[in-house]
């Protein structure tokens, strides 16, 4: 299941590209919550009515889809072809995607709750 997974994506992702859509990926995935927390909080701002039920969406979201793209990240990297220092740096990247989530989230609740 792993080498049919592997196969798909690198028929999909050219060559040049197959390193760093490894650390896009996670990048991404560890990126979204505060990035899209301060977005919609500029937009609740701005005006836009649906900006905190959005935001809840995007919690919601990034604690389960931060820990999949982590697993999924640690489960096929191992057979990926990268170089060793390549595949130590997106362990550490899949494992941070697994936890920052949800402690981001518990930094700012024990901030913000008053």
């Amino acid at each position: 299941m792993r080498q049919m997974t592997l196969e798909w994506l690198k028929r999909q992702i050219p060559s040049q590209y197959w390193k760093s859509c490894w650390y896009a990926y996670l990048a991404v995935a560890i990126a979204v919550l505060p990035v899209g927390l301060v977005l919609f909080q500029v937009l609740a701002f701005a005006g836009l009515e649906a900006a905190p039920r959005i935001t809840q969406l995007l919690m919601i979201l990034s604690v389960i889809g931060g820990p999949v793209a982590g697993f999924l990240a640690l489960w096929l990297v191992d057979a990926a072809n990268l170089s060793s220092r390549s595949l130590i740096s997106v362990k550490w990247l899949a494992r941070i995607a697994i936890v920052f989530p949800i402690l981001f989230l518990l930094t700012l609740f024990l901030l913000f709750s008053k």
